[in-house]
């Protein structure tokens, strides 16, 4: 029993190490995450603001929501119709 005890302890150490030791490049990756989720829901709010309608949309506003106009007033009729992104309630 002795033995068992010393496994399941040498076990129990080397799964908190395999915790702990990659915590910190957790905690900057998620505080990182919140950061950025948090700008960009700024950057669709502002772009949602400047977008009248998908077909007569500016490419300064498009690009606001999306890397390229193009793909931007593409999806946009399909967000529309979904009432998603921009066009959520």
């Amino acid at each position: 029993m002795r033995d068992g005890r010393r496994v399941l302890l040498r076990r129990l150490d080397a799964l908190a190490i395999a915790v702990v030791v990659p915590m910190p490049s957790f905690y900057v990756a998620s505080r990182e995450g919140a950061e950025n989720m948090g700008r960009l829901a700024l950057q669709l709010e502002a772009g949602a603001r400047c977008l009248p309608t998908c077909t007569t949309a500016p490419d300064a506003c498009l690009l606001a929501l999306c890397w390229s106009a193009d793909v931007a007033r593409r999806m946009c009729p399909l967000m529309a119709d979904a009432r998603i992104g921009p066009f959520a309630p």
